[in-house]
């Protein structure tokens, strides 16, 4: 019998039949969910014996376990921490993120139990399909838990890079989210009953959460080039803003910022500088801001223009 069921029973059986109540349930198997799922469940099968075409019955059940949860509550920290990349996650995988929002119905203990439902359990299949009512959150609860599952059971990066590596926001939410539940020293775990009736679930614990602090590690890759445009700017600190075309405006960083009052830097110069380019990314392609370290002036009229850094 789940904590959760045993602690509803404890509440409502009277004084005097609390030890038979107690060898009854010490015979009963675990259930698979905590009490109010299994209310829940029970109350859609009676509902739709009433009136089968009642809409798609759906819900989403997140448990968090660990010392800091034990008590069944969530301190603001965590609250702050781990609610916001749990529903950014799921629309984050959908292919229609307005349409695809959880609303948080629900808290329970055993540890921490949250309980969503589907903001829009079904909407209106895309222009050009056949036109039928699908879920729009299906598929992203789905394709999260699926990268759960993946991290849990150590996936070769280029497997998950493969699978997700199109979807950057993706990733950086699920960085985001494994990062918060390692702050905390928490597991999560997750059961999804799609509107079809369909079930998946997914596993994140510290073996997950240890394998993707390994697979969001940025490491450094520099590499050098030419960055040609005007001098806009000099900081004290030691660094020159070189703009460019397109409006693109580079940051290079002097090893020494008392060289940036020599001859070479003058406010709207034409310069060519060569620099290197220090940019981090992690082995599912994530990218952190690049870095422009200054090495020598150069006289020749290389253009240069890489892509666009990423956060």
């Amino acid at each position: 019998m789940s904590e959760s069921v045993r602690s509803y029973l404890a509440q409502h059986v009277t004084r005097e039949k609390t030890e038979s109540v107690r060898a009854f349930l010490s015979e009963l198997p675990e259930p698979d969910g905590d009490v109010f799922e299994v209310l829940e469940e029970a109350e859609d099968a009676a509902a739709r014996r009433m009136q089968p075409d009642l809409p798609p019955f759906s819900y989403l059940v997140i448990k968090l376990s660990g010392e800091a949860v034990a008590n069944g509550g969530v301190n603001h920290d965590i609250a702050n921490d781990l609610l916001g990349p749990i529903g950014a996650e799921i629309q984050a995988a959908a292919d229609r993120p307005a349409q695809s929002e959880m609303t948080l119905v629900r808290i329970t203990r055993g540890s921490l139990v949250l309980h969503y439902k589907p903001k829009l359990p079904l909407a209106p299949s895309t222009e050009g399909q056949v036109e039928v009512d699908v879920s729009p959150v299906d598929q992203a609860v789905r394709d999260t838990f699926d990268l759960h599952n993946m991290l849990e059971q150590g996936a070769l990066a280029s497997v998950i890079a493969s699978r997700f590596g199109d979807n950057k926001r993706l990733l950086k939410t699920a960085r985001k989210l494994t990062e918060a539940l390692d702050k905390h020293d928490l597991n999560m775990s997750g059961k999804w009953r799609s509107p079809t009736g369909g079930r998946v679930q997914s596993n994140l614990t510290e073996r997950g959460r240890t394998y993707a602090k390994g697979l969001f590690q940025q490491i450094d890759k520099p590499k050098e080039t030419i960055v040609t445009g005007r001098i806009t700017g000099l900081d004290l600190d030691g660094i020159v803003t070189v703009q460019q075309v397109r409006n693109r405006k580079r940051k290079v960083h002097l090893e020494d910022p008392a060289d940036i009052t020599g001859s070479g830097f003058v406010l709207g110069a034409e310069v060519s500088l060569r620099v290197e380019v220090v940019e981090a990314q992690d082995q599912v392609g994530l990218s952190g801001r690049e870095h422009l370290k200054y090495i020598e002036h150069v006289h020749q009229g290389v253009l240069d223009f890489p892509d666009e850094a990423t956060d």
